[in-house]
């Protein structure tokens, strides 16, 4: 007997009920009857997979001793449980029809929605609502709506038979349409040619001037721009003369503005709402684009202009971008280029449009294909478009339109806010067997109160602090008076968290390793962060570690904040991972510098770069930053393409500054060397210099800068000679030695003076001091009198003098002095200091 049929394993991703159907079907088509044959060839060809969730359903029993009919339920319970009515119910009634699917396909989809929601009698009448209701066109919705005593198969049936008719339509105008849009081609560029000779022997259009009849116009719809009417465009206005009544705007688009590379056609003779139109190109194609920002549903979209458009669509990637802020659907609009290929259309939108003053809601088309969105002429009617301001941004210059594109794209990066970086939070390690530490709120100013407490309510307004009521962890805080005469409070958390934690070595790069990828930049765009460090939020377990003690009580911090040693390492790690792969960009913390061999190869690094913080979430300060200069100061250095100099006001500064006269002012040596490599002999001097602040070797007054003495440029590897720094010239080496050679030998004879007079002065001292209660710090080469003394002990040489008990240590360096002698004053002594080459009279 023959076998019909084949029975195959179950498929996991089949439904369980159709695979028993099917096997039902082919136990009747083959007659067999006896139920334990049905279950040993279910058993045999169900699968390994299905075999085994039998046994395990099933144990400690064999799947041998059950009905097949049993052994059907028990897979059935397990893999479709009865699903709710109420949850069936919700979906049937919320399914629609989609874009891309046809009417029956649509009705299937509802029939298999209400296998569980137990309709009953009411099914016909539910599948007729639900075909209404979610057709997706307003058109049959239309029709069905108006047909009286509707059933279900009436629906069907007419909404079926409009489907089919605008398909056979749409291939009928798509035959005809080709030829047409060719001819229209051809009658542009013959009326070009006709014009500009001035040859036309044909009557103009009266809507537009063109060589055509006016019913073939393609602007029969279009709006004037001077009298508001339809039928013509301002150019074939009646109601004016030629240019009498255009406005200003309007003359400069007119001169100005050309037909661009987009042209999009509606076919007019359509009557369904299934419309086609045509996109092909024409013209010069090295015409710039005009390029427009308009707000879509609250995204800032570059759109590019295009009077032959007569829809506005948008591209499949910007589509992509902003997906959450649009809701689309089905349309049976269609796109086709001149050569007859179809361009996919993902849907319609209709959207708010904003533009400066101006309002609206307008359709957008979203097609599936790459290139600039287009505004048409639809949304040109409905906005009226500041061409001054277009034509000033793109008017002469190119890249500076380029760059206010971009800008404009990306202007969410510089709103005046607190950005969050996205999909990160800092956490700081602290050593776990760490004692909390808490200190209390030092005392402030007055004339800082205000400006502390103002600082602290705009932190806890903004997020980044919050105030708490108790913490084990508390730190001091420091204020910082910034330029513009605005406060920054830091946590003094050396004396917390810094001592604990574990400090985040991520290494920031050197200025010279940074300096020395500059090569090759022609221009350069400086970025400023707004608040960079407290852009990145904390995690919950870091947050008590951050608690500062203020005079308005205990605040914890929500953000990585100023003061903590790891805060440097975790901004410079999230930095570099958010410009990962981006080339020509420098980062160093939150100074960042962007570099171009050429402008377009600047502006598409800018791009990015302002693209991944808009997705990432930081802000930047716009007003401090620097866009595509020749010429920038970044880390303390101007930078241009031909090199690295200093800068101007840090030169004057270092020019006026005063010659240093003691150890105090030699801090001065600090702002000098930032410079040294346009520095001659610098190291020279630095040495003798450094020396003389070490005050333990070199006793006696600091020997100030010489009025001659003065710094030449010199020349980085692969840069050009820096600029003067001072006019003054560096004493020679010869010289500088010799001097640095006698003031040693006066030294060695001085030092071996004192010892001679120290050796007789111990003993002196351990008779007289219980008899005296005055003690004087004597140091060679000076002397200042200040009062009668009782006792005088020579500090600068004693190692080690006893007084009452106390130990006193020498060979500190002077600014120790005063230090010391106000523990001495306490104490009941009076101190006096003199300075003398010879032992003074008490001494002998």
């Amino acid at each position: 007997m023959p076998t019909y049929g084949k029975l195959d394993s179950f498929d996991e991703s089949e439904d369980w009920t159709q695979y028993v159907e099917r096997m039902e079907h082919y136990f009747n088509a083959n007659e067999i009857d006896e139920e334990d044959q049905k279950r040993d060839i279910f058993l045999s060809v169900c699968g390994k997979n299905t075999y085994k969730l039998i046994r395990d359903l099933l144990a400690p029993a064999k799947p041998g001793t059950k009905s097949l009919a049993d052994l059907t339920k028990l897979v059935k319970d397990h893999r479709d449980p009865v699903p709710s009515e109420i949850i069936q119910r919700f979906k049937f009634n919320s399914r629609t029809r989609h874009s891309d699917e046809s009417v029956r396909t649509f009705i299937a989809a509802l029939r298999s929605l209400t296998e569980h929601c137990n309709y009953g009698d009411t099914l016909n009448a539910m599948l007729r609502d639900r075909l209404v209701v979610g057709i997706k066109s307003d058109r049959i919705q239309r029709r069905l709506l108006a047909e009286p005593n509707l059933t279900f198969e009436k629906a069907l049936e007419i909404a079926t038979a409009m489907e089919t008719a605008e398909k056979n339509a749409q291939d009928i105008q798509a035959s005809g349409t080709n030829g047409t849009f060719q001819k229209q081609i051809n009658k542009v560029s013959k009326s070009y040619t006709r014009n500009n000779s001035g040859n036309s022997k044909q009557g103009d259009c009266y809507r537009c001037g063109g060589n055509h009849l006016a019913a073939e116009c393609r602007f029969k719809d279009a709006k004037c721009h001077s009298c508001k009417k339809k039928g013509h465009i301002a150019k074939k206005c009646r109601n004016k003369s030629a240019n009498g009544n255009l406005s200003e705007n309007h003359r400069e688009f007119k001169s100005r503005f050309k037909p661009r590379a987009h042209f999009m056609e509606q076919d007019e003779s359509s009557e369904s709402e299934n419309e086609v139109y045509s996109v092909f190109h024409f013209g010069n194609k090295s015409n710039e684009a005009y390029k427009v920002q308009i707000n879509v549903n609250e995204c800032e979209i570059a759109m590019e202009i295009d009077t032959g458009a007569s829809v506005s669509i948008m591209s499949e990637d910007t589509y992509k971008e902003y997906k959450s802020k649009f809701r689309i659907e089905p349309t049976s609009a269609k796109l086709r280029t001149y050569m007859g290929e179809q361009i996919p259309v993902i849907g319609r939108a209709i959207v708010n449009v904003n533009y400066k003053k101006e309002s609206a809601k307008l359709p957008l088309l979203i097609v599936k294909r790459k290139g600039p969105n287009l505004l048409g002429r639809d949304w040109l009617n409905k906005l009226q478009l500041d061409w001054k301001d277009i034509f000033s941004v793109v008017g002469s210059d190119n890249q500076s339109r380029d760059l206010n594109v971009i800008l404009e794209a990306n202007k969410e990066v510089f709103k005046d806010e607190l950005g969050t970086v996205k999909g990160m939070k800092a956490k700081i390690y602290v050593d776990e067997s760490a004692v909390p530490k808490y200190f209390k709120a030092r005392p402030l100013p007055y004339a800082l109160k205000d400006k502390v407490e103002m600082e602290l309510e705009r932190l806890e307004k903004e997020g980044q602090i919050q105030q708490v009521e108790f913490s084990d962890w508390a730190a001091p805080i420091v204020p910082v008076v910034k330029e513009n005469g605005s406060i920054r409070i830091c946590g003094d958390y050396k004396v917390t968290v810094n001592a604990v934690s574990k400090l985040d070595n991520y290494p920031i790069p050197k200025t010279e390793d940074l300096y020395a990828t500059l090569g090759g930049g022609q221009e350069y765009t400086k970025l400023d962060l707004n608040q960079a460090y407290q852009q990145i939020e904390l995690d919950e377990d870091s947050k008590r570690y951050v608690t500062i003690n203020t005079h308005k009580g205990l605040f914890r911090y929500n953000r990585l904040p100023y003061g903590v040693a790891s805060s440097p390492g975790i901004f410079q790690r999230t930095l570099e991972n958010v410009v990962q792969g981006i080339s020509n960009v420098l980062v160093r913390v939150d100074d960042i510098l962007i570099k171009g061999k050429t402008r377009e190869e600047h502006l598409n690094t800018l791009s990015e770069v302002l693209s991944r913080f808009k997705r990432i979430g930081i802000r930047l300060k716009k007003q401090k930053c620097v866009f595509m200069a020749e010429e920038v100061v970044y880390l303390g250095f101007k930078i241009n393409k031909h090199g690295i100099y200093p800068v101007e006001s840090k030169v004057e500064a270092i020019d006026k500054a005063p010659s240093p006269t003691n150890v105090t002012e030699l801090a001065y040596l600090g702002m000098l060397n930032y410079y040294n490599r346009f520095l001659a002999n610098l190291s020279h001097e630095f040495q003798r210099r450094n020396e003389e602040n070490q005050r333990e070797n070199y006793p006696g007054k600091v020997e100030p800068f010489s009025s001659t003495t003065g710094i030449t440029p010199q020349t980085t590897t692969g840069l050009a000679p820096s600029e003067l720094l001072m006019k003054r010239k560096l004493k020679s080496r010869r010289e500088a030695s010799s001097q640095e050679r006698q003031q040693k030998q006066k030294h060695y004879h001085d030092k071996k003076s004192a010892n001679r007079q120290i050796n007789g002065m111990k003993q002196w001292w351990d008779m007289k001091s219980k008899y005296y209660d005055t003690i004087l710090f004597f140091q060679m080469g000076k002397f200042y009198e200040l009062f009668h003394m009782d006792a005088v002990v020579g500090v600068n040489e004693l190692g080690i003098i006893y007084m009452k008990g106390e130990q006193a240590h020498s060979g500190f360096p002077e600014i120790a002095y005063t230090r010391y002698a106000s523990t001495l004053l306490q104490k009941g002594y009076k101190v006096a200091r003199i300075e003398q080459t010879e032992t003074p009279d008490m001494m002998k």
